[in-house]
């Protein structure tokens, strides 16, 4: 069953998770090959989009909020999409949405700065 502050039903949260853990890697793997390459002076900043995918994907998996059925006020249950009915816990989650796409972003930047400055 989904908590009422919620999106993403379980397989959804794990596809989520998946998806984050999949993309922290790639994070990893391009910052190693930029550096070995010599060229990550000026490909550092690049690095903000797969730790940002990462970020986005670890947080929706643990608390459960897709940005995309949650900035429009649905929910993926492992049944299907639903629409939630109750408008202050729509709001809830749209405002949950939107700071995980915020938070995604700030991490993403702030990430790729650090490496951008440690090099």
């Amino acid at each position: 069953m989904i908590e009422p502050a919620q999106t993403l039903g379980d397989r959804s949260r794990t596809q989520h998770l998946r998806f984050g853990v999949i993309s922290a890697g790639v994070a990893l793997v391009y910052g190693l090959y930029i550096v070995e390459s010599g060229a990550a002076r000026t490909l550092a900043w690049l690095i903000a989009l797969p730790l940002g995918f990462a970020a986005y994907g670890v947080l929706a998996g643990a608390l459960g909020i897709c940005a995309m059925t949650g900035l429009t006020g649905r929910r993926e249950t492992d049944h299907g999409p639903e629409t939630i009915l109750d408008r202050g816990c729509a709001r809830t989650i749209r405002g949950k949405a939107a700071l995980l796409v915020l938070t995604s972003l700030v991490v993403g930047s702030v990430g790729a700065a650090g490496f951008a400055i440690s090099l």
